[in-house]
């Protein structure tokens, strides 16, 4: 492979993978979610694209499946966001 191959393909896996590490993480923030917006919007032009100009079936499958991923993720972290923790918690108190 091609330097110009591999650094392509460190560059884009982080964004294929992000949708999966986003809807599978306990961890919910507002970030995570502003973040799912911008592969999702470009994924949905591509399966426009892959439908009305190429007219192949699997590439608008593939984009459309990775969009609602993306657009999964990102109503997930904006609408169940971690609750703010407690700046002070109280200290356990035994039962006896």
């Amino acid at each position: 492979m091609s330097f110009a191959t591999v650094l392509n393909l460190l560059l884009s896996a982080p964004t294929l993978i992000f949708p999966f590490f986003a809807i599978f993480t306990r961890c919910r923030h507002l970030a995570i979610g502003l973040l799912s917006i911008p592969p999702a919007l470009l994924a949905t032009l591509g399966a426009w694209y892959a439908f009305v100009e190429t007219h192949s079936l699997p590439w608008t499958i593939g984009y459309t499946i990775y969009a609602l991923l993306c657009f999964v993720a990102a109503i997930l972290h904006f609408l169940h966001p971690n609750p703010p923790a407690e700046p002070f918690p109280e200290p356990h108190r035994n039962s006896l």
